[in-house]
């Protein structure tokens, strides 16, 4: 009578692991990081620069992610549009990816997202210099 529960068992081992390489397999990729872009910028007091967030998901795939966005030096809006204000300097954009598109799998990690990233998203920064305005600027 042992042989049966030999078999009944080693049999659960085998459709245990068959399960869990079905699901690693059909598991859609995950944003494994995120970056801002551009990260360094050179902008004229006044002038704008959009500023955009991707991630690139476990599989290499680059797409674009939803951010909230803040910055110095300047207003920027929901989209990312940042208008460099009149005082030349060196300010920050920041930015916190929040995920794909509505639908889409978010973070690597965990089943809420997870990956490197607090429970925000994941947290970035880039730099504006503003310069003062062109020969043409003051006329």
């Amino acid at each position: 009578m042992r042989k049966p529960v030999i078999l009944a068992v080693g049999a659960l081992v085998v459709l245990a692991a068959a399960a869990t390489i079905a699901y690693l397999a059909l598991r859609p990729p995950r944003i494994a990081h995120a970056f801002l872009t551009p990260e360094h910028v050179r902008v004229e007091a006044g002038a704008t620069q959009r500023f955009e967030v991707y991630g690139v998901r476990t599989n290499g795939d680059t797409v674009p992610l939803r951010a909230s966005y803040r910055s110095t030096g300047g207003p920027i809006t929901s989209a990312g549009l940042y208008t460099a204000g009149p005082v030349p300097g060196l300010y920050q954009v920041f930015a916190v990816a929040q995920g794909d598109e509505p639908g889409v799998p978010g973070f690597e990690g965990d089943e809420d997202g997870g990956g490197e990233h607090d429970e925000d998203g994941f947290a970035l920064a880039g730099t504006v210099i503003v310069t003062g305005p062109g020969p043409e600027g003051g006329r």
